[in-house]
């Protein structure tokens, strides 16, 4: 447990990081494609082919980042406590659970990508 929690705590910095990046690049990248706040506060920029891929792109980057927060804030966290407290049955749930955030935050990781190589294609 200790193992995990260190190890989750030293990358935490560098994912968090990672995903400021991709969203500063989607930022950039909507800039050099002609975005101004008018287009895209009436969406007419996401009507776009590239709109459309970049909002794809953003979106999938904010359910990496909900799905990373439940599982580094709440969730990891709690289960970490359940162990030191030697709640066995409350920490293999909450294990579950952040199992499946991690793998949903795995496949979220790779539609972004997917997406980001779409906009340069």
């Amino acid at each position: 447990t200790q193992l995990l929690e260190d190890i989750g705590r030293r990358f935490r910095t560098f994912g968090y990081g990672l995903l400021v990046l991709l969203a500063l690049t989607g930022v950039v990248q909507a800039a050099a494609y002609g975005a101004t706040w008018q287009n895209l506060l009436d969406g007419s920029f996401f009507q776009t082919r590239f709109g459309v891929r970049l909002g794809m792109k953003l979106f999938f980057i904010a359910l990496m980042l909900i799905a990373s927060i439940s599982h580094d804030f709440f969730v990891g966290p709690a289960s970490v406590r359940a162990a030191r407290t030697g709640n066995v049955a409350e920490q293999e749930r909450l294990r579950k659970i952040a199992s499946w955030l991690a793998r949903l935050t795995a496949v979220f990781a790779l539609l972004v990508v997917y997406y980001a190589m779409r906009l340069v294609r």
